[in-house]
């Protein structure tokens, strides 16, 4: 009698590890999109547009962010929906890990390199300055550097 492999069921190590890549990939992603997200809801409620590399486009009525919200809803359920999808067992927390790990780790490199004091402007610039020639214009109250 020839004697049979019988499968452990663990996917391999190799497998693993793929999916905790993707699972760091879509985490770097989500944090991206949704931080792009965030700064255009932010712009929206000051009464501004700004491109993706901060740049004011145009200036309007400050107002609530619905499509950014709405954006970001439908963001969070498409991940929520990619990382819980019918994996096995442990595909599932190799991508749970990924995910966690690469969001946790950008959140605080961006926690740690936003700016401590002051007031900021979009992309980072002081605007503190009064402006002397119209001061009593809405909207011209400050200047950015």
């Amino acid at each position: 009698m020839s004697e049979r492999q019988i499968p452990n069921g663990s996917g391999g190590g190799v497998h693993w590890v793929v999916h905790a890549l993707l699972g760091v990939a879509l985490g770097g992603a989500y944090v991206l999109v949704s931080g792009i997200l965030g700064i255009q809801a932010e712009a929206a409620r000051g009464g501004t547009s700004v491109t993706l590399g901060n740049r004011i486009t145009d200036i309007t009525e400050p107002g609530t962010p619905v499509p950014q919200l709405a954006a970001a809803a439908i963001l969070g359920v498409g991940v929520w929906l990619l990382v819980t999808t019918r994996l096995r067992r442990a595909a599932r927390i190799a991508t749970v890990l990924g995910f966690a790990l690469a969001s946790l780790a950008l959140i605080a490199w961006a926690v740690a390199a936003a700016p401590r004091s002051g007031a900021v402007g979009v992309g980072g610039d002081r605007c503190s300055e009064r402006l002397p020639e119209q001061p009593d214009v809405p909207g011209a109250q400050f200047q950015l550097r």
